[in-house]
């Protein structure tokens, strides 16, 4: 038994193969369409993200300041008119007054 080469690989689907000068990348003389370049846009500056992240932080601290004055002065207001606080238990006069007790027994 002589060696034998192995099979030729099948062809591909939809014909047969190309001609080599038309898939050659060094042939001059076929002019083949220029790769598309995308663009890629330069990435947002780190300085400039920076001043967003410090504006974001300055806003929500003052945000904050302005949140617990106004929970301060509703404290106040409500410490001193107990009235003035919501809910009607807060409204309800909270003296003791004793009820009168009734015997069924006769002394």
């Amino acid at each position: 038994t002589a060696w034998q080469p192995p099979p030729p690989p099948p062809a591909p689907p939809g014909g047969g193969n190309p001609p080599a000068a038309a898939t050659s990348p060094k042939d001059w003389t076929i002019t083949r369409p220029e790769p598309v370049k995308v663009e890629v846009p330069p990435p947002e500056p780190i300085s400039k993200r920076l001043l967003d992240f410090l504006q974001a932080v300055w806003r929500a601290s003052g945000n904050a300041v302005e949140v617990a004055q106004l929970q301060n002065q509703n404290v106040s207001i409500m410490q001193n008119n107990p009235a003035a606080s919501p809910g009607l238990l807060a409204k309800q006069d909270i003296t003791y007054s004793a009820s009168k007790i009734r015997k069924n027994e006769k002394l």
